[in-house]
């Protein structure tokens, strides 16, 4: 499958879903954030594209998705700099990979959700916060599993 493709789709899907479930946020995706951690592994002996792809990816997720511009830009970086350290310092397998979305995931959710507050789009609900973590991982956990396993041969064979 293309690199490429697999952004591409997954930033759709996105997009596809949050207008399903636009009121409905016991399903938060973040697919766009996961095709990163599964597309690295094709420019791991080009780094350089693989950063200026996330940048226009995060770029275009702002101008569509966000109402804070240049918080996903940001994150989604911050997102590709520690996949790459993952990447390249941890064995290829569904273990770490869906330890490592988790995490990101989080952390992503924990860094949108207090930039909403900063700008004074939200107000802290700890209650909020926890459910949207929660309903995050819910659907990435099955997106990224399924991902993995499509394309684990080939994530393996270019790792090694």
């Amino acid at each position: 499958m293309n690199k490429y493709l697999i952004v591409i789709l997954s930033f759709f899907i996105e997009l596809s879903l949050s207008l399903i479930f636009y009121k409905n946020t016991i399903f938060l995706n973040t697919f766009s954030l996961l095709s990163i951690y599964i597309i690295y592994p094709f420019f791991k002996n080009n780094k350089r594209k693989f950063f200026i792809i996330i940048i226009i990816l995060g770029f275009i997720y702002d101008l569509v998705c966000s109402s804070i511009f240049g918080v996903n830009l940001i994150l989604f970086f911050i997102s590709a700099v520690i996949i790459a350290f993952i990447h390249d310092n941890f064995s290829v397998n569904y273990l770490n990979s869906l330890t490592a979305s988790i995490l990101m995931l989080i952390i992503y959710r924990f860094l949108t959700y207090f930039a909403f507050i900063k700008v004074n789009k939200l107000g802290f609900d700890f209650k909020i916060f926890i459910s949207s973590i929660y309903s995050t991982l819910i659907l990435n956990t099955c997106y990224i599993t399924m991902l993995y396993f499509l394309l684990r041969k080939r994530m393996y064979k270019l790792k090694y």
